[in-house]
């Protein structure tokens, strides 16, 4: 998962013509902020993203749900065609996932110690997952 201050590297797959234009637009209005606001952060692009016009922030939003989402995509050849699915939280094919593989093994070796229990920034369902 990103940190946010790589949440806007774009790192993102694209399937289809629909995904590239999201991109490009969230890609030329960041630019342009990152251009206005020098030493901006982006916590401080996204609340200025949620005043911008419903085409523009739904661009935006897209590609930050998108990017967080993009580790627990799969791909499948199935019935003729390619088809994209997003890991579930009883999803067996997570076990796939090497970040979701590492916070396993992580979480493995407080078994049997006593905590009170996991802190998680809910930023992604890795833990969850794991």
């Amino acid at each position: 998962m990103p940190l946010v201050n790589e949440l806007f590297d774009f790192n993102v797959n694209t399937f289809n013509q629909a995904d590239e234009r999201c991109i490009e637009a969230a890609k030329l209005l960041k630019f342009h902020w990152d251009k206005e606001h020098p030493g901006g952060n982006n916590e401080q692009f996204i609340a200025y993203a949620s005043g911008l016009t419903e085409k523009q922030r739904s661009s935006i939003f897209w590609y930050v749900t998108r990017r967080l989402a993009e580790p627990f995509i799969w791909e499948e050849f199935h019935a003729q065609r390619w088809r994209r699915h997003t890991l579930n939280i009883d999803e067996h094919r997570k076990f796939r996932v090497e970040g979701v593989l590492q916070a396993s093994a992580f979480l493995q070796g407080f078994v049997g110690l006593s905590t009170a229990g996991i802190i998680t920034t809910n930023y992604d369902m890795v833990v969850e997952y794991a």
